[in-house]
């Protein structure tokens, strides 16, 4: 039952296209070959899949609808520039041949290289000769120890609004207005504790209530390219909402995956009568802890702790500020869609043994508070760490820390962890000792995490593994190695 319950998710991108000698320092880093030389992109999912990988992501983390129409801009200005007046080449590069009506035929571009990004990855499972031409769109876990039934899934990622700015965000959090909390004069420059958390004023509330607005509309526009296209949005599985550093802008992506099912139920309507809710895919949010912490901080001065963030991942409503009847603020709670999926990733594995036994304790804690819902929620837990070396978001290079980093050693590792979380249980009834030794269980180290006895129940419905930066091939293959030896004996 155990290894039906862990899936391995691709490594790294970006780093490993650096590694083939390609660079990844324009706009639109490693996202560049979807426009300039996508077989290279396909060639990489290609070898996830023949590695073992069970979801591969899309190369579209820093890729947006804005940056994306920048760089085709670009792209079109220089080829004008360069070629004789009234005679550019309609079909250069096979690319869809150019009208007077500019900005349609950028609009189409930008679309249909999003579009490109998942079919590449479709295409990769199919292509893949170790896991045969099936992919299951619909994720389907089979009880069977042998697997036969192999389901590969399209994850679409998603980056945070910090990915595309320069440098990064993606572990300080550090948003400009109005996307973050305004400077104070009285703050150091540069702190993590003066930018990235509001004050709790007033005009504080409402400066994040306006950041989630526009950080909502930021994530919702980059799903419209790709939800509205039927063909395309059928090929995805998962959304990957990942490197997220921020509690506000969590709320934002739950919000817009809200708003997002409400276009598309009405989008899809016709589709619903015979496929109902097929359009709500699964979706996943997870959070870097660069020095083993959650880059927020917190009115106190100190960063946000897992409890938090665990209420903020999964609490079915956000409460906003509002206007009542006569004018006065009044605080209203707005529903919201839970995640599939929460967990770590493009963190330092060192810290990953600490942080899921936090994050295991936090959400058996809500799953506890929560046992009057007739519905708990059901979420997996993602963790995708780095290859272990640290990054400089200035230099945008990577050093290698004394030890190095053997792939075999990082796969046991992060298998080690995954087996204890996978194994986690919370007691489910209403026993009168429910209460008693609640917490002494932390992540299914010994004995009680393994008793079947009525009442019990998993705390996560699954778990999820793979790489972040500075992981590649070699690491994903010794993931899968190592998963089926730990499970071959059962």
């Amino acid at each position: 039952m155990g290894r039906d319950r862990i899936k391995i998710l691709d490594g790294g991108m970006g780093t490993t296209l650096e590694a083939m000698g390609h660079s990844v320092n324009s706009e639109l880093w490693g996202s560049e070959l979807l426009h300039t030389n996508p077989e290279i992109m396909a060639g990489i999912h290609r070898q996830y899949a023949q590695a073992g990988a069970d979801l591969v992501e899309t190369c579209t983390y820093q890729l947006t609808s804005g940056n994306l129409s920048n760089y085709l801009s670009t792209i079109q200005a220089s080829k004008t520039s360069s070629s004789p007046t009234f005679s550019y080449n309609e079909n250069q590069n096979n690319d869809t041949s150019h009208t007077q009506d500019h900005d349609h035929d950028q609009d189409y571009d930008t679309n249909s290289l999003f579009c490109r990004s998942i079919d590449l990855v479709h295409t990769a499972f199919s292509s893949s000769p170790l896991h045969g031409s099936s992919i299951n769109t619909v994720t389907h876990v089979t009880h069977s120890h042998q697997r036969t039934d192999k389901s590969k899934d399209v994850v679409f990622s998603c980056g945070p609004y910090g990915s595309t700015l320069r440098p990064g965000a993606e572990y300080s959090g550090l948003y400009p207005p109005p996307y973050g909390p305004s400077s104070s004069g009285s703050s150091e420059v540069g702190s993590d504790k003066a930018m990235n958390n509001f004050e709790s004023s007033v005009e504080g509330q409402s400066q994040e209530e306006e950041a989630i607005r526009l950080l909502t509309k930021f994530h919702l526009d980059k799903l419209l390219t790709v939800a509205l296209v039927e063909e395309t949005w059928r090929k995805i599985e998962w959304i990957a909402f990942e490197t997220i550093p921020l509690l506000y802008e969590i709320k934002a992506i739950r919000l817009a995956m809200g708003e997002l099912y409400d276009l598309l139920r009405r989008h899809y309507w016709k589709a619903e009568t015979l496929e109902d809710g097929w359009y709500k895919k699964k979706f996943w949010i997870t959070c870097p802890f660069p020095n083993s912490q959650f880059p927020q901080m917190g009115p106190n001065g100190y960063h946000v702790e897992i409890d938090e963030l665990m209420d903020t991942l999964i609490s079915p409503t956000m409460h906003c500020q509002g206007q009542g009847q006569v004018g006065e603020a009044v605080t209203k709670p707005i529903p919201m869609p839970i995640p599939n999926g929460i967990g770590i990733n493009c963190t330092n594995p060192s810290y990953l043994s600490s942080l899921s036994k936090e994050f295991t304790n936090a959400l058996k804690g809500q799953l506890q508070r929560q046992r009057e819902r007739e519905q708990r929620p059901k979420v997996s837990f993602v963790c995708y760490p780095d290859g272990g070396q640290v990054y400089d978001v200035h230099t945008r290079s990577w050093s290698t820390p004394l030890g190095g980093s053997d792939p075999d050693e990082w796969a046991k590792g992060l298998l080690s962890i995954a087996r204890e979380v996978e194994k986690a249980k919370f007691k489910s009834n209403d026993n009168k000792n429910d209460n008693d030794n609640d917490n002494d269980n932390d992540c299914g180290d010994g004995k009680e995490s393994e008793r079947n006895s009525e009442g019990e129940e998993y705390v996560w419905d699954g778990v999820i593994v793979g790489g972040c930066c500075k992981t590649s091939f070699d690491e994903i293959r010794a993931l899968k190695t190592n998963l089926d030896k730990m499970y071959e004996k059962e």
